[in-house]
C-alpha cells in the first residue's frame, strides 16, 4: 500500500470518530475493522499518536529510572492492547515501548539496542528527526540509552551537530543542571543554528532562568517543534509577553493557546488577568466566570473575579459571590470591593509592582572591604547591564537599547562559525554596538574576539549601511588590551568596579 493510500485509510477512519470518544470504544472500533492490513495501519497510527503524547505533550515530565507508566489511561487501555494487531517489521521498537510502559526498562533497553542496530544498518545518514521522534519518549528513564546511541553514531554518517544535541538532551533529562544544559545547547546551536531541538532546549533554559526576551526570540522561530506542543509554546510566549509588559501580545497568545487547548491550566485565568489589568473588565469578568464554572484555577480565579466585579461597580453581585465562593477571597480583592462601595477609584499602580532593580551596586555592610571586586559570574554582569539598557538608562555614555527584531534578541546570540555574542545593542541612529563582557582578568582574546564580531556584522544583513562598533567591559584590564583598543577607533574599553564600603 502506498503512502497516499495509507493516509486515505487513516482519514476515512478518523472522519467517523468523535473527538471525545472513550478509550474503550476507540479500541473496539479499531479491532472491528474487517480488513487486516487497514486494521494494522490504524493500530500503528494510534500507537504512534500515544507515543507522541508522552514524548512531546508531556515533555516536562522527568520520570526516574524504572518508572511505572502502565497506569496512564491511554497506555493501559489503548497502546498495549493494540500491539497485537500491528503488522510491522519494526517490532523491536514497539515492543520496547510496551516494555517501557510496563516498567521493564532492562527489557526495553535490550530491544532498543536491536532496533537501533537494525535501523542504522538500513540508513545512510542519521539525523535530528530520527533521534527526536523515536527516543525523546524515554526522557531520563534510561540514561545509558543516550550513551549507546552516541557510541553507535560516532562510527556512522550523521547530520552535523547530532552528537551535541543528544548530549544536551541527556543533560536536560538526567543531570538537571541548567549551567551544563545551557553550555551544551549553545554548542549545538553554534553548529546547527536552525536546529529546532537545540532551540527548544535553549528556550527551556532561558524560560527557567526568567530570560523572557531571549525566550520570546527563540520561540518565535520555532514551528512544528519536537518538544513543545503548540499550545504549550503559545502559553510560554504569552507568559513572556506579560513579563515584558506587552499586554496586547500576551492576550493574543493566551487566546491562541486556548483555541488549541481550551482546558490548558492557567491560560484562561491569565487571560482574564491581562484583560483586567488593561481595564477590559467585561472581558475579564467573562473569562474569570468560565474558570469558576469549569473549576479551573479557582484559588486565583475567585479573587480575580471579585476584583473585576468591584472594578465594574457590581457590588451586590460580588458580595453574593463571596458568600458562596468555593475558595477563600484574598484581602486585595476585599479591599478593592470596600473601596468601590465607598466610591474610591481603583489605583492600578499597585498591579505593576516591579521586582527590586539592580540600580545600586554598593551595599551598606558591617564588613570593611574596600578593594575592587569582580562579579562572581559573567551572567550577573550581563543581567545588570541588560536591566539598565531595558530601563533606558544611558550606559557607556551612549543612549543604547538591546537589538531586537522578530525572532532575534541581542543577548547571548549564537552564530554558526562566529560564536555567541554577549550583547548586541543599537543607538538611536541604528548603529550597532557589539558588547563583550569579561568578569575575570587575563583578557588576551577579548580584543581579537570583539573585532571578529564587529567585522562580521559590518558585512551582515543587519547593518544596512550603518556603522558597527565594539565595546569591551572588563575588570582591571591589562596594558596589552589597553594598547590594542587605543589603536582601533571602532573599539572602546570600559572598566567595571564593584565595591563594598562600611558606612560609619
Amino acid at each position: 500500500m502506498t503512502e497516499k493510500e495509507r493516509q486515505t485509510v487513516i482519514q476515512a477512519f478518523y472522519d467517523n470518530i468523535p473527538a471525545d470518544i472513550s478509550n474503550d470504544l476507540l479500541l473496539k472500533k479499531i479491532i472491528a475493522i474487517p480488513n487486516k492490513e487497514e486494521r494494522s495501519i490504524i493500530a500503528k497510527y494510534e500507537c504512534d499518536s500515544e507515543i507522541d503524547i508522552v514524548a512531546f505533550d508531556m515533555f516536562g515530565w522527568k520520570y526516574p529510572e524504572g518508572a511505572q507508566l502502565s497506569s496512564i489511561g491511554f497506555i493501559k487501555e489503548v497502546f498495549i492492547p493494540l500491539m497485537q494487531y500491528m503488522i510491522d517489521d519494526n517490532r523491536y521498537y514497539y515492543d520496547a515501548v510496551a516494555a517501557f510502559f510496563e516498567g521493564d526498562t532492562a527489557k526495553c533497553f535490550k530491544l532498543l539496542k536491536k532496533d537501533i542496530d537494525k535501523y542504522i544498518a538500513e540508513k545512510d545518514e542519521l539525523d535530528e528527526d530520527w533521534f527526536a521522534y523515536n527516543y525523546l519518549i524515554f526522557k531520563g528513564a534510561i540514561p545509558k540509552l543516550y550513551d549507546y546511541i552516541l557510541d553507535k553514531i560516532s562510527k556512522l554518517n550523521h547530520s552535523k551537530g547530532l552528537p551535541e544535541l543528544i548530549k544536551a538532551t541527556k543533560i536536560y533529562y538526567c543531570n538537571n543542571d541548567n549551567i551544563q544544559l545551557e553550555k551544551a545547547a549553545s554548542e549545538a546551536l553554534l553548529l546547527v543554528p536552525d536546529s529546532i531541538l537545540a532551540k527548544e532546549l535553549m528556550a527551556e533554559v532561558w524560560y527557567c532562568n526568567k530570560r523572557w526576551n531571549n525566550t520570546l526570540a527563540i520561540l518565535e522561530e520555532v514551528n512544528n517543534g519536537y518538544i513543545y506542543a503548540e499550545h504549550e509554546r503559545m502559553f510560554m510566549l504569552a507568559w513572556c509577553k506579560s513579563k515584558t509588559r506587552d499586554r496586547k501580545g500576551a492576550i493574543e497568545y493566551y487566546k491562541k493557546c486556548l483555541e488549541i487547548a481550551p482546558m490548558k491550566q492557567w491560560a484562561r485565568n491569565n487571560l482574564a488577568y491581562e484583560y483586567y489589568i488593561t481595564h477590559q473588565y467585561e472581558k475579564a469578568e467573562k473569562e474569570y466566570k468560565k474558570c469558576i464554572d469549569e473549576k479551573i484555577n479557582l484559588k486565583y480565579a475567585c479573587t480575580g473575579y471579585v476584583r473585576t466585579l468591584a472594578a465594574l461597580g457590581k457590588i451586590e453581585k460580588a458580595e453574593q459571590f463571596i458568600s458562596n465562593s468555593p475558595e477563600k477571597i484574598y484581602k486585595v480583592a476585599l479591599d478593592e470591593l470596600k473601596d468601590a462601595k465607598n466610591g474610591k477609584k481603583k489605583n492600578h499602580n499597585k498591579d505593576y509592582i516591579e521586582e527590586a532593580s539592580n540600580e545600586e551596586l554598593t551595599e551598606i555592610s558591617s564588613i570593611e572591604h574596600k578593594s575592587t571586586f569582580q562579579f562572581s559570574k559573567e551572567s550577573i554582569l550581563e543581567d545588570e547591564l541588560e536591566e539598565r539598557l531595558l530601563a533606558g538608562t544611558t550606559v557607556f555614555g551612549i543612549p543604547l537599547k538591546i537589538f531586537k527584531r522578530k525572532g532575534v534578541y541581542g543577548r547571548q546570540w549564537s552564530f554558526a562559525g562566529l560564536g555567541r555574542i554577549d550583547l548586541l545593542a543599537e543607538d538611536n541612529d541604528g548603529n550597532l554596538y557589539v558588547i563583550e563582557l569579561k568578569k575575570d582578568s587575563g583578557y588576551d582574546d577579548a580584543y581579537t574576539q570583539t573585532v571578529k564580531y564587529v567585522e562580521w556584522f559590518e558585512k551582515s544583513k543587519y547593518t544596512k549601511g550603518k556603522k558597527v562598533y565594539g565595546i569591551i567591559c572588563v575588570n582591571d584590564p591589562p596594558q596589552k588590551l589597553i594598547n590594542s583598543v587605543q589603536k582601533d577607533d571602532r573599539i572602546r574599553l570600559f572598566e567595571y568596579r564593584v565595591s563594598y564600603s562600611e558606612i560609619k
